[in-house]
């Protein structure tokens, strides 16, 4: 018959778990926002790292080398470069790296940047001096760059001489500086000039100026003009504006009217007044308003408005004793009254005597005496 043998395995346990082995790879993320800031042979590049990157590895070159000369490794976004060459072009990568080393398919960020020209500053323009006060001996002393700036050539500070003395040492980018000629009054040789880490004493382009500072110190004056007479001008003296008035003239306005007769109550404002005619409220003899007297509803009585000679009257068409009294016409802060005096007709012997219906006003007003 078939016989069954089972033989047990050595060294393994049907209990024992498997393990994952994870294999460390480099970084997957590219170095960003390469900066240098160069000098005249050297320079420093900054970037943005790499999450996953635990060192990183920069490299140079000039445009016209094909080898990427390395730099050691750093741990910080940042690196130095030295021992360059003024006034170059040079190209600069970095790239990112872990301890499954770098890798450059993926990680690489790239940059260029230029050397400070290292040659003479020429001439600066656009020197000008410029006293604090009217031959003051402090000046103000400007300049531009000039054709250093179009042609790159580094300037790195300005040097001002007075009279063979250095007298002053700023950083050019100031662009002025203010100096105090303490000779007083006199000539003064103003020179001025850039410089750089490489400049040679004595073979500067120098800017020349020359200033003087006079023996006055204040500003000449002008002798005083004899007064001229002037021809006298008549100044022509306005009326006072008045906002409001009653009747048509000044003074007093009598109308002699026999009972019945019609008599007319005109308010009139001032041409250049800024009151409105329709605005105008009459009052009779204390009463708030005219326009809710029993007076005003009689057929008898009507108000009109005229706003071409900008006036508001009260017609009275057939006088009697009842209307007799004191009329006040008002708009804004102006007022004025009529005092009306309404007289009945007398006979006598031989001859017929009219009491007038006699119409007195005066102009009171609430701001003017009239």
């Amino acid at each position: 018959g078939n016989i069954l043998c089972m033989v047990p395995l050595q060294g393994i346990s049907p209990t024992t778990p498997s393990t994952t082995l994870s294999v460390l790879e480099p970084p997957s993320y590219t170095v960003a926002d390469i900066a240098a800031t160069p000098d005249y042979t050297s320079a420093e590049i900054t970037f943005t790292g790499s999450d996953d990157a635990t060192k990183y590895k920069c490299e140079y070159k000039t445009l016209e080398e094909a080898t990427w000369t390395a730099v050691d490794e750093v741990t910080d976004p940042t690196c130095s470069i030295s021992d360059l060459t003024p006034a170059t072009v040079y190209s600069v990568r970095v790239m990112a790296g872990n301890a499954a080393d770098y890798r450059d398919d993926i990680t690489v960020g790239e940059g260029s940047f230029t050397t400070k020209d290292n040659r003479t500053p020429e001439m600066l323009g656009d020197v000008t001096v410029t006293p604090e006060a009217y031959n003051s001996s402090i000046v103000e002393i400007s300049w531009s760059l000039g054709s250093n700036t179009e042609k790159g050539i580094a300037v790195d500070s300005v040097v001002v001489v007075v009279n063979g003395n250095e007298v002053e040492v700023v950083d050019a980018a100031d662009m002025s500086v203010s100096v105090d000629l303490e000779g007083g009054a006199g000539d003064y040789v103003i020179q001025v000039f850039g410089k750089n880490a490489f400049s040679e004493e004595g073979n500067e382009e120098r800017s020349v100026v020359s200033h003087t500072v006079k023996e006055t110190t204040a500003a000449p004056t002008e002798p005083p003009k004899p007064p001229t007479e002037k021809p006298e001008v008549e100044v022509e003296v306005e009326e006072p504006v008045r906002g409001l008035k009653c009747a048509d003239g000044n003074g007093y306005n009598v109308k002699e009217q026999t009972s019945g007769a019609e008599v007319s109550l005109k308010c009139t404002i001032a041409e250049n007044s800024d009151l409105e005619p329709s605005n105008i409220t009459f009052s009779y003899d204390g009463a708030s308003s005219l326009d809710q007297n029993d007076l005003l509803k009689s057929s008898g009585v009507t108000v009109t408005v005229n706003e071409d000679d900008r006036s508001k009257t009260l017609t009275i068409l057939a006088l009697t004793n009842s209307h007799q009294g004191t009329y006040k016409c008002s708009v804004g802060a102006e007022a004025c009254e009529y005092q009306l005096i309404v007289g009945e007709e007398v006979r006598g012997s031989g001859a017929t005597t009219t009491a007038a219906a006699t119409l007195l006003f005066a102009v009171v007003s609430l701001l003017h005496f009239f």
